[in-house]
């Protein structure tokens, strides 16, 4: 529809963190959040069969551990770049025009950091 990359979930901090944490606090945020994906995804196989087995995922709760990890290796992106970050600026252009969420908000990219 926007031709733009839909962006599921992220991690995200309000501006008091920002404010107040020295530029190594926030270094230090950046390498933990990084080493938590990083491990994440040395572990994709892993959890994907934890997953199947659990039966959590997929229509039912019927895929397999296979299926999941070639979704998780291939449909998921585990970085925040320049065209999810658009994405998610007209995402809140368009909840603001069609009255979603209250106008005056501060877009949640504002500061979309990639590491800043």
């Amino acid at each position: 529809m926007t031709g733009l990359p839909f962006v599921f979930a992220t991690w995200a901090l309000g501006k008091s963190f920002a404010a107040r944490a020295t530029p190594a606090e926030r270094l230090e945020l950046i390498n933990l959040l990084t080493r938590a994906r990083d491990r994440g995804l040395a572990r994709l196989d892993e959890i994907a069969a934890r997953e199947a087995a659990a039966g959590r995922l997929g229509p039912g709760g019927e895929s397999s551990a296979g299926a999941l990890s070639m979704y998780f290796r291939n449909c998921l992106q585990y970085d925040l770049a320049d065209q999810e970050i658009a994405g998610l600026q007209r995402f809140h252009e368009l909840c603001v025009q069609h009255a979603i969420i209250p106008t005056g908000l501060a877009s949640p990219v504002a500061a979309a950091g990639k590491g800043e």
